[in-house]
């Protein structure tokens, strides 16, 4: 997957907590959930959450949307 490897180059360049690393690491479980592959997606944003609450803070429609995402897949887990 080509976004493993802007991710793989953006952590080494920018670090874990860059705002542009993190983007790419949502993108990449927004592609998880949408082949289906809905634990690793939920891994993922559970994994990628503290790091946009610390970097982009607690309202950041970022880090609002990843606990959406989680809360959706809780949701359908349950259904």
């Amino acid at each position: 997957m080509a976004l493993r490897q802007v991710l793989a180059a953006r952590q080494r360049r920018l670090g874990p907590d860059h705002p542009d690393t993190l983007a790419t690491r949502f993108a990449i479980a927004r592609e998880m959930a949408a082949r289906g592959d809905h634990a690793e997606a939920e891994k993922e944003f559970r994994d990628m959450l503290p790091h946009l609450e610390r970097k982009l803070g607690l309202d950041h429609p970022d880090t609002l949307a990843a606990a959406k995402w989680i809360a959706d897949m809780q949701y359908s887990k349950a259904r």
